[in-house]
């Protein structure tokens, strides 16, 4: 296996046990579910996603509902920067096992 064998099976396995990794949501009180209910409702799952795979779709979403949405702006918020994260941090291993070749 080359290096580049190493760095795919490395970005898989990374992402296969963050996939697995229980996680508890935060139980909300009756005064935010009301309030999140009041401002337009929770992004959706696709929202989310696609926040995520294109970090400018989620900063698009955020201004535009910062004012009237601001729980479903937030969170598009945090999937944008979380997807620039990821993108970078496979931008930057993908040189390193580039040039160490």
């Amino acid at each position: 296996m080359d290096s580049l064998d190493y760095a795919l099976f490395l970005i898989l396995a990374v992402l296969i046990i963050w996939y697995f990794i229980p996680t508890k949501p935060k139980q909300k009180s009756e005064a935010e579910i009301e309030e999140i209910n009041k401002q337009g409702g929770d992004i959706s799952e696709g929202e989310k996603i696609v926040s995520f795979l294109i970090p400018l779709v989620g900063f698009i979403i955020y201004g535009v509902n910062s004012s009237e949405r601001p729980y479903k702006a937030n969170k598009a918020l945090k999937a944008a920067i979380w997807g620039m994260g990821v993108g970078l941090i496979l931008v930057m291993f993908s040189w390193i096992v580039l040039l160490g070749k």
